[in-house]
């Protein structure tokens, strides 16, 4: 009921808001995620490499 008292214009004008502000902070927050999973993963795969690398003393 009370959002009948608000014009359309200022509604129209808040959800633009909105969205130029939440869309990239969305974006950039999937971007982080996929990078720090990226850099998780590289990580365990280094160590697992060096784990595995023979030595000299293997040698």
């Amino acid at each position: 009921m009370s959002l009948a008292l608000v014009s359309a214009e200022f509604l129209t004008a808040i959800a633009m808001i909105l969205l130029l502000i939440g869309v990239p902070l969305f974006v950039i927050a999937i971007i982080a995620v996929v990078t720090g999973y990226l850099q998780y993963d590289a990580e365990q795969y280094l160590e697992d490499l060096e784990t595995d690398a023979p030595t000299r003393d293997d040698k």
